[in-house]
């Protein structure tokens, strides 16, 4: 019996010893296009559209750099730039999915330590490597395709040649969906060289392909404690002899207990100025060119009290002065939206909030709530300013209420963003015409900004359209595509123009949009003068690019100048 109990003591503290894991939550923007997605025309014409801000030859992706650069421009003398240690925490917003595996793995017992995002923390993760680690877990919450992947896989496997890599995430469980169906694609081709298993990858170990995969990873991380055959895991691909080997799926059934985050035993570490939260996941819709629901296919909600517990817990941290919703749709009519503000203004929360919402859950009695509840930035999934365009998505969407719902929160002191596709079947010159009348009409005023991101429609796999192809005559993959009124190339010609010809709208050229007047040390009023400057450099350089006339030049002359004024 003594030696029982020994035997007990010693393999509880060697667990205690091997149950440190690394998670890595994101490698920073990881787009979805290049060279497998696109032609070289295409990859050109969308380089064009986002040009970053240029100042005398030196590129200026974040508002956090603008001061340095002007100063330069002017005199010549470098100032000193915002510490990157400040910067990166206004600016840098907390990775939910690293939080999400934070907070499961370390109710399941294990150590865990996050690296927010690769490049942002690079130091962490070299530092920690070097410690004794159970595994590292990658997740592709943000990363498309296999080569956002690949490349850390390949990083970290570089620094250390024994501890396991598992990856798992939304990328992996589409990934395996398309090698079981890969027959059903002509561009069989392509598949192989976006997403995994059509060939071993010698630096990845273990796949989690669930959809979900929570309690899959605990059950791994538990045999590779006791060093015991992974075989019984369900939901895996091993890496065995230069082949993938796949265990049985066996589906997991969510339980929403798991979404719930203990804020109080985060570390401040984690915590930047602006932190995600979720409220639900999933989407009741059926937009035609989305393929969420691939990913959650059913609908849940946090309960009002889990929520409320959580927010709760974030007003204790001092650091939190953000709340970044991450709900694919947040509040899906009047009631819960009003109810939700009302619990904000009277918990009196000391920090602002933003999220994704539909225009039809807001009416004109819920502006003011909303306003008085502390949302600083609305998202809406507008997609487009026609109607057959919107009738061809399978969006029910009232571009009046739209419209009078996003002028009555700019006039009210809160920013929008608006999300916006070029080039769906149906799509014509003369609807994205309809669609830039429609963004010229949105109104703000006082600190409030009217954002909008434009993509080109892709056809990726498991998106509704394809149920469809015949009757719009669509062919093609990903990006390079045709229909029977437009094709891909047309389509970035398109969102460029588009980009050009919205007035008082604006493309987030960076993303510290929200900082901006803590970022540029002004006042808020002249962070939102800088912004529209900036805006209106970058269409300039895109203007004389295409006619190299120096009107374009003498324009951002004088936007230089006038910036200079704003920050001295």
């Amino acid at each position: 019996m003594k030696e029982v109990v020994c035997g007990f003591k010693l393999f509880e503290e060697l667990s205690k010893m091997l149950n440190k894991v690394i998670i890595v939550a994101g490698n920073g923007f990881s787009g979805l296009i290049n060279e497998h997605t696109s032609s070289p025309s295409i990859i050109e014409a969308i380089q064009d559209i986002y040009t970053p801000l240029s100042i005398n030859g030196k590129t200026v992706e974040k508002l956090s750099h603008l001061k340095k650069v002007i100063h330069e421009s002017n005199d010549g003398k470098a100032i000193k730039e915002i510490e990157d240690s400040n910067t990166s925490k206004i600016t840098q917003v907390t990775n939910l999915n690293g939080i999400v595996l934070y907070n499961y793995l370390q109710q399941k017992g294990f150590s865990p330590i996050v690296v927010n995002d690769f490049e942002e923390d690079y130091t962490l993760l070299v530092n920690t490597l070097k410690e004794e680690l159970l595994a590292i877990v990658i997740s592709t919450t943000f990363m498309p395709f296999k080569e956002h992947l690949t490349f850390i896989a390949n990083a970290i496997r570089q620094m250390t040649k024994t501890v396991p890599v598992i990856v798992g995430g939304p990328m992996v469980h589409m990934s395996f969906s398309i090698f079981q169906d890969h027959r059903a694609y002509a561009d069989r081709e392509i598949l192989k060289k976006l997403y995994l298993f059509f060939e071993p990858d010698k630096d990845i170990d273990y796949y989690i392909f669930d959809r979900y995969g929570l309690k899959t990873l605990d059950l791994l991380l538990s045999k590779l404690i006791q060093k015991q055959d992974v075989a019984n895991v369900p939901n895996l691909g091993v890496t065995v002899d230069n082949a993938i080997c796949f265990t049985q799926h066996r589906p997991e059934i969510p339980d929403i207990a798991d979404e719930f985050i203990n804020w109080n035993k985060v570390p401040d570490a984690l915590l930047r100025d602006s932190v995600s939260l979720r409220g639900s996941f999933g989407c009741p819709f059926k937009c035609k060119f989305c393929n969420f629901f691939f990913f959650s296919p059913q609908m849940m909600i946090k309960p009002r009290d889990m929520l409320m517990k959580e927010l709760d817990q974030l007003s204790s941290r001092r650091s939190v002065k953000h709340i970044s919703f991450v709900d694919d749709n947040m509040l899906l009519n009047h009631k819960e939206v009003e109810t939700f503000c009302q619990d904000f203004i009277d918990n009196g929360y000391p920090f602002t909030w933003s999220s994704f919402i539909r225009p039809d859950s807001i009416n004109k009695n819920s502006i003011k709530l909303l306003a008085d509840s502390g949302a600083n930035l609305l998202t809406f999934g507008v997609e487009s300013g026609d109607n057959v365009i919107l009738s061809n998505m399978n969006k029910k969407e009232n571009l009046d209420h739209t419209l009078a719902i996003i002028n009555g929160l700019g006039e009210s002191n809160i920013s929008t963003s608006t999300t916006l596709l070029v080039g769906f079947p149906g799509e014509s010159s003369e609807t994205v015409g309809n669609t830039i009348d429609f963004l010229n009409q949105y109104k703000s005023s006082g600190t409030a900004l009217h954002w909008f991101s434009p993509f080109i429609f892709m056809m990726l796999p498991k998106v509704r359209i394809e149920e469809e192809k015949e009757k719009f005559g669509l062919e093609g993959f990903i990006l390079n595509w045709k229909h029977q009124t437009m094709d891909s190339l047309e389509a970035a010609k398109q969102l460029k123009r588009l980009m050009l010809e919205v007035t008082d709208v604006f493309y987030p050229y960076s993303n510290e949009h929200l900082f901006a007047d803590q970022i540029l040390s002004v006042s808020p009023l002249d962070a939102i003068k800088v912004v529209k400057l900036t805006s209106e450099h970058v269409k300039n350089q895109i203007h004389y690019k295409e006619d190299n006339h120096s009107q374009w030049l003498k324009k951002n002359k004088f936007i230089i100048q006038r910036i200079s004024e704003l920050l001295a």
